[in-house]
């Protein structure tokens, strides 16, 4: 039997598998008790993507009720009406807004509400998340997953907008006799600047479920009036409730164990040890003191996936179970780069998981690059992006998108994947048409080739055309495949290693089984980041040794330029063993582009953020001022620079102890400078504290 821990969940067992195939995003319920640690696919794919939502739904609407019935308030709401009490802001920048979005026959996406009312939204950005928050393809407005009568459809997913926020999705359609188009389709929307996306899934649909069962009773109440289901009542008796309990919680941290209470649950929630740069830090709390031990293999804590962002989020091997093992390091490699990737799946939570996967392939290197983990034709960048390629070259940049046509907008775009199975009721629908009229999803049909050691063993499989005939066809009929225009791929490695356990297990072990194969995937990525990574880490040890202090942040990019990491791989070269048989100068043309790509960046930032704070706390600065050639200008020069600094950490990173060890810093400097100017420096260092 496979398995990768046991839970407990109201003094039951639940095995890892019952818990996955659950889709829950916890691994613990003891009573009040949730623990967001483990490694679990934001989505299982299961044949029917309704079934494992109605799961969900029916587990969270039993809590509520027992809720309900032990200390729960009754709750009067009266639709469109807005409260008089002055409504709640968040104080501990977890969350940005409340939303719900409806999608009107005659006007399309429009958002109803946001809360709180007052808000820093402009117009276009309530249109991208209106436009963000419903599903995008050749027939957007028919039937999403099949909802029927007495079954509404269900999904969540995430998306990101240019303005570095993050939207968590709860969409729900239902057939409704009353409506024109028969059916309502209703979305509730968490924005945020963090990037912790299980956490905020099930947060959106534990209020989801709150405020939809107001609806239906609201519903149920005014049965007798025709259409009044198609207008969504105010939400906010349940934001309110929300807003108060988010505001109760810490102010949020990287690398931090959470315990946070929401709506009767105490959610264990363990942070990665970084965010990703293309997420604004401003105002974020955060102890950054990253100590991050390369030779670590420790099971547990990969299983718990909670080292670096996204990894926590998704299966890698579930998500990408038809695709060659070979592929996935093709897409390393460009990822790596920072090529643009073109994504296509049947639905927007397989766009997300999709994209969250391919990012988390190359790390503990961050993706520097524009992600959208769901995007659509009616976005306000769509015609920058289709304007990529050609005069405008391209940026590092990874679009999620469920409609075909972007094949034929964004033709310049040199590699497209398509993941994920086409669920039945879709093709039904039209949604994402097959012209074979074959119902079964691709995961289904396509061959997988085995490997035989010990245990059965499997590998991925898929199809590999670059013909621009693929394109077109990919247009009309939907399959799990890899495009691209690259004809040679530097990565060589051998893969013979991987072993990986049959689907042969029996169905109750299954989802056990593909948390540890997507274990054995993320260990094979990491060895080869790190092998990869050797020569690089081996230059900015060389270049740390070669300063006399690190503590002076403006001297970081005039030491650690690129150019100097090019040069040490060619002169000291790199481990043949993941280039097997490539010429040396292709090689070198792969770390000089990773070396001048956006994620280098990124990553030379937190080595070097890792070393500063290092630094900072072991310095000392009475042993660095008694140097006898130090003047008074350089004094004066080195105050400045260490006052930017501190300023820089208030602003961004505010890590109480550099703080506190900075203030030392400008203190002891201040005291080897004459009266005159100590009472200048001192008034401008006040004003800094003051002001932050």
């Amino acid at each position: 039997m496979l398995s990768s821990g046991n839970w407990r969940k109201d003094e039951k067992i639940v095995t890892t598998s019952e818990a996955v195939e659950e889709d829950m995003v916890f691994i613990t319920t003891t009573s009040n008790n949730l623990s967001i640690e483990d490694e679990e696919d934001e989505n299982n794919f299961q044949e029917d993507e309704e079934d494992e939502n109605e799961i969900e739904l029916s587990k969270i609407e039993e809590e509520l009720k027992k809720e309900e019935e032990e200390n729960e308030e009754e709750v009067e709401v009266k639709s469109n009406k807005k409260k008089e009490e002055k409504e709640l802001k968040c104080n501990t920048k977890w969350i940005e807004n409340f939303l719900i979005a409806t999608f009107d026959i005659e006007l399309g996406q429009k958002i109803q509400q946001v809360y709180p009312s007052e808000h820093n939204l402009t117009h276009q950005q309530l249109m991208d998340i209106a436009y963000l928050s419903f599903p995008d393809g050749n027939n957007q407005t028919s039937t999403f997953g099949g909802a029927t009568s007495d079954k509404p459809s269900t999904s969540t997913w995430a998306f990101r907008t240019s303005d570095d926020l993050f939207g968590y999705v709860y969409f729900m359609q239902q057939q409704d006799p009353n409506v024109k188009r028969g059916f309502v389709m209703t979305s509730i929307i968490i924005t945020s600047k963090l990037p912790f996306i299980k956490l905020f899934r099930y947060m959106v649909q534990r209020i989801a479920l709150i405020y939809f069962k107001q609806v239906e009773k609201i519903k149920l109440e005014k049965s007798n009036e025709r259409s009044s289901s198609s207008i969504p009542i105010n939400g906010n008796f349940v934001f309110e409730k929300a807003m108060l309990q988010v505001n109760s919680w810490e102010y949020p941290k990287v690398d931090f164990p959470f315990e946070l209470s929401f709506f009767g649950q105490k959610i264990k929630y363990r942070s990665p040890i970084y965010l990703p740069q293309t997420v604004s830090h401003q105002g974020i709390v955060g102890n950054n003191n990253i100590n991050i031990n390369r030779e670590d293999n420790n099971l547990k804590e990969r299983l718990l996936g909670r080292k670096y962002p996204f990894q926590q989020e998704v299966n890698i091997y579930r998500n990408f179970i038809n695709h060659s093992i070979e592929n996935l390091i093709k897409y390393w490699e460009l990822v790596l780069t920072g090529e643009p990737l073109l994504i296509l799946s049947p639905t927007p939570t397989q766009c997300c998981v999709s994209i969250f996967s391919l990012v988390s392939l190359i790390a503990p290197i961050p993706y520097g690059g524009d992600i959208r983990p769901y995007f659509t034709v009616h976005n306000q960048d769509f015609k920058y992006f289709s304007q990529m390629g050609g005069h405008h070259g391209f940026t590092s940049a990874m679009i999620g998108v469920t409609n075909p046509f972007f094949i034929k907008a964004y033709e310049n775009w040199p590699h497209i994947i398509t993941v994920g199975k086409q669920l039945q009721s879709m093709k039904k629908n039209g949604a994402l048409p097959n012209n074979n009229g074959n119902s079964s999803s691709i995961m289904s049909t396509s061959p997988m080739s085995s490997i035989v050691s010990g245990n059965k063993l499997i590998s991925f499989f898929t199809n590999i055309d670059n013909d621009t005939n693929e394109r077109k066809q990919l247009m009309w009929e939907y399959k799990e495949t890899f495009l691209s225009k690259k004809k040679n791929f530097i990565i060589n490695v051998d893969f013979s290693n991987l072993k990986l356990l049959t689907d042969d297990i029996d169905a109750t072990n299954q989802n056990s089984a593909d948390t540890i194969n997507n274990d054995q995937i993320r260990k094979f990525f990491e060895e080869l980041t790190e092998t990869f990574l050797h020569p690089v880490h081996q230059c900015f040890d060389t270049l740390i040794c070669s300063m006399t202090t690190f503590i002076i942040r403006s001297e970081h990019s005039k030491v650690f330029k690129p150019e100097k990491f090019v040069n040490y791989v060619k002169k000291f070269g790199y481990n043949e063993k993941i280039f097997k048989g490539k010429k040396s100068s292709d090689v070198f043309e792969l770390y000089k582009r990773f070396i001048y790509s956006a994620n280098f960046k990124c990553f030379m930032e937190n080595r070097l953020r890792e070393a500063y704070v290092n630094d900072v706390k072991h310095t000392d600065i009475e042993e660095l001022l008694k140097d006898g050639k130090i003047t008074e200008i350089n004094l004066i020069d080195l105050f400045l620079q260490v006052k930017q600094d501190l300023l820089d950490e208030l602003r961004t990173y505010y890590d109480q102890e550099v703080i506190s060890r900075l203030q030392l810093f400008l203190k002891q400097i201040l005291s080897r400078l004459p009266d005159s100017l100590k009472t200048h420096l001192e008034r401008q260092l006040q004003n800094i504290m003051l002001e932050n």
